[in-house]
């Protein structure tokens, strides 16, 4: 399965958390959402339209940052980031210092733990 070996190694985690955070997803969805062979893997139906709705999502996300853009240096407030222990070490870490440059007025509290997170139970997202 060198396609969660890529997968793992573009977001620098371990494979084993790959599959896991799939399997987990997989349950808390209950549906498979990939077909595992020896040779390949390809997604189910379900995955399909999962994968589908991701999409339209992060596209909404995306019009929905237009909406607001504004001067970053103008920007405030406070952002809670969950994340991998390797994301948080290898891409965000690294990048903060720029990040408050060009944004002084945003605090984040940034967490990073390599467990599953309840982001509504635990606070990062209000409903």
């Amino acid at each position: 399965m060198d396609s969660f070996i890529r997968a793992a190694e573009s977001v620098c985690l371990p494979k084993g958390s790959v599959s896991r955070q799939l399997q987990a997803l997989e349950n808390q969805m209950g549906t498979r959402l990939l077909h595992r062979t020896t040779r390949r893997v390809q997604l189910t139906q379900d995955g399909l339209v999962y994968y589908d709705r991701c999409l339209d999502l992060l596209s909404m996300i995306d019009d929905m940052e237009g909406l607001f853009q504004h001067n970053p240096a103008t920007l405030s407030g406070k952002l809670r980031v969950d994340m991998s222990v390797a994301m948080a070490t290898n891409f965000i870490l690294p990048r903060l210092p720029e990040f408050f440059q060009h944004c002084p007025g945003v605090e984040i509290e940034l967490s990073s733990s390599d467990r599953m997170v309840d982001v509504i139970r635990e606070g990062f997202v209000t409903v």
